[in-house]
């Protein structure tokens, strides 16, 4: 629950100029006060396109009496795209159930919102020994509910609650632990769902730590608290996502290079400039290999074999690159994601008037409203 209108302004003017530098999505989840407004300042810096907006929360029905409350539509009426369920915050002061949440996400999906299903553990939880039994709970209630093929568009956030505000961070290995939990779950559902669905970490994720957490096989993106509210470490954590290569990438690299020197030592070879290359295999190996008279085709034959061998690496390294970008952008998402903030929260759900004439004595119609508040 932070922000004003000016923070709005400024954070908005410390994103534009950097945002094209990064490959990560951006997903921001303003309080549902600035959501307009945001939207307004996102257009007219020209990132409208680029950083896509989300609800900190909503109600699982579409409307009626629930005073205080935002739906689904609502959300996606003002500019939304996402919406954020079971935060830790709301299931811990607003009591939200594993089966309220999952009517919340399926509430998200009806109104054409991806839900951000938030699943953690607690430090009791963890300490004793629950931590994993606790997450898989609170995502089954979620893929019993909607169902797999409903879910292919959302994403997961994991965010030990004992980590959240309180400076402490889940290792790198700890962190890659419970996320391979998760994508075990996800897997046990459904394959292509567990391949597909990105999987966040948040829990005081910083710029200085987030290249080692996003190292993690199977952590997708950050789901960022505090950190959020500073644009340059927003943006620094963004940044971390496009420096995470995989170890087969740096094979593939590593290959590239050896094909090229290899390609041009034999280039240089059959222009007659290559005496020293063919020394450095000795006098002999040298006479015998670069001196006969089938020394041509052979040197040919090899340019062309390792020709295509560079060029099939290369091949291997464009769609190792467009794979992950697809796995950082699809949020169908493997696209890592980084998304902001993840603060502000009210009190529970309210109940639904029990009476025709309460109703309208407590829910003001809108057309009575006299509000000197500008448009945004």
């Amino acid at each position: 629950m932070h922000g004003s209108r000016a923070f709005v302004t400024d954070f908005v003017r410390g994103l534009e100029d950097r945002v094209d530098e990064l490959a990560a999505r951006l997903i921001l989840f303003p309080p549902l006060g600035y959501l307009p407004l945001l939207r307004e300042a996102l257009a007219e810096a020209g990132l409208a396109g680029r950083v896509e907006l989300g609800g900190q929360n909503l109600h699982p029905a579409p409307d009626g009496a629930y005073t205080g409350e935002c739906s689904g539509e609502m959300l996606k009426d003002l500019g939304a795209s996402w919406a954020l369920v079971g935060h830790s915050e709301r299931r811990q002061y607003a009591a939200e159930s594993n089966e309220l949440v999952a009517e919340k996400a399926a509430a998200a999906l009806r109104a054409g919102l991806r839900p951000m299903i938030c699943v953690g553990e607690s430090e009791t939880e963890r300490e004793a020994g629950q931590a994993v039994a606790v997450v898989t709970a609170q995502i089954n209630a979620v893929l019993d509910h909607c169902g797999t093929e409903a879910l292919a568009s959302a994403a997961v956030a994991y965010e030990p609650v004992w980590a959240i505000g309180t400076g402490r961070t889940a290792t790198p290995e700890l962190a890659q632990e419970m996320h391979a939990a998760l994508r075990g779950v996800l897997r046990s559902w459904d394959e292509s769902l567990a391949e597909r669905m990105p999987v966040l970490y948040g829990g005081s994720v910083k710029a200085a730590n987030a290249a080692g957490l996003f190292a993690g096989a199977d952590i997708d993106g950050g789901l960022v608290g505090g950190a959020s509210l500073d644009p340059t470490e927003f943006l620094g954590i963004a940044g971390a996502l496009g420096k995470t290569v995989s170890t087969f990438e740096l094979v593939l690299l590593m290959l590239l290079v050896v094909d090229a020197i290899a390609l041009a030592a034999l280039v240089l070879l059959q222009q007659g400039r290559g005496a020293d290359v063919g020394a450095a295999f000795g006098a002999g190996a040298a006479n015998t290999m670069f001196g006969s008279s089938g020394s041509a085709s052979f040197l040919t034959k090899l340019t062309v074999w390792l020709a295509i061998g560079f060029f099939l690496i290369s091949f291997g390294l464009a769609w190792t690159a467009k794979e992950r970008a697809a796995n950082m952008g699809n949020l169908g998402i493997p696209t890592v994601e980084v998304a902001a903030p993840e603060v502000g929260d009210v009190p529970g759900d309210i109940p639904a008037l029990e009476d025709a004439e309460a109703e309208e004595q407590l829910t003001p119609e809108t057309e009575g409203v006299d509000s000197d508040i500008p448009d945004l």
